[in-house]
């Protein structure tokens, strides 16, 4: 070959080897691979005959996670892990209000005995548990920020809140980690009142993480504690535009959910009162 033909070859070459870029960042791989091997990790410990309550097998399993992502994200030299770990970690201990706030005032929500402490009414590994899906969705959507538009950004908030939370509520009663209480509207065990209010904790911690991004600690717990409010507040006036005043549910006593429970259920009732009385000794 002539020095002139290898040099024409040559000048060819990059035109026709254009190397295709990666669909995902290695952030965005390492991140699912982390993620596959949890769920993966996770189904094994709740399924397998352990001697271990569930609220055990839960609790360790969040640990795990909980210690997990930041640390192996610092060691694959992915900061946003642990600065995005920063924020959600003092949001999902604080989401324990809200929780606390469905089942004690608005008997909305119901925690099954798992064998695990509770926070005054709720299993103490919630605490830990609203980091995976707030992770989940804040890593998404800051990564398709850096592709495309902010509207888009607040798109993908909304339609990840209502999909990862969604499955969640549809799904998570089976373990049991909780459900919605049987006087609830919650078609296919979701409740209506909720997933509108999950759609603003999302929008909001999105918003809310964007102002703290990078910033210290302590900016980030009191961005956390403001995105707590706002979710607490929306499932507030959503509880009573649906379920009070749409569905006239009464407000939460023993008796007035009986009498409400009774109405929904008027064969149960009639029966009760067709009963007969029993014979006087």
């Amino acid at each position: 070959m002539s020095p002139k033909t290898k040099s024409k070859n040559t000048s060819n070459a990059p035109k026709n080897a254009k190397k295709k870029k990666p669909l995902l960042s290695p952030s965005e791989r390492h991140a699912v691979y982390f993620h596959s091997a949890f769920t993966a990790l996770a189904v094994l410990v709740l399924v397998a005959p352990i001697p271990l309550s569930m609220g055990w097998r839960m609790f360790l399993l969040l640990v795990g996670y909980i210690f997990g992502l930041p640390l192996l994200g610092r060691r694959l030299g992915h900061e946003r892990w642990g600065d995005l770990w920063t924020f959600v970690f003092p949001l999902s201990v604080l989401q324990v209000l809200p929780d606390w706030f469905m089942l004690s005032v608005l008997g909305s929500l119901v925690f099954p005995d798992t064998g695990f402490p509770f926070i005054g009414t709720v299993g103490a590994y919630m605490a830990l548990m609203w980091s995976i899906p707030m992770w989940v969705i804040l890593f998404t959507v800051w990564r398709l920020r850096k592709r495309s538009t902010p509207l888009s950004a607040y798109v993908l908030a909304v339609v990840l809140t209502i999909v990862i939370f969604g499955i969640a509520e549809a799904t998570l009663w089976v373990i049991p980690i909780w459900h919605a209480a049987p006087h609830i509207l919650a078609p296919l065990y979701v409740a209506i009142y909720v997933i509108i209010g999950e759609v603003f904790l999302g929008v909001s911690a999105w918003y809310a993480y964007q102002t703290v991004a990078d910033r210290r600690i302590p900016a980030k717990v009191v961005g956390a504690l403001a995105v707590m409010l706002i979710y607490l507040g929306s499932i507030a006036v959503a509880y009573l535009l649906i379920e009070h005043e749409l569905r006239g549910v009464p407000g939460i006593s023993a008796e007035s959910l009986e009498a409400f429970q009774a109405a929904q259920n008027p064969a149960v009732d009639g029966a009760a009162e067709a009963a007969p009385a029993p014979a006087a000794p």
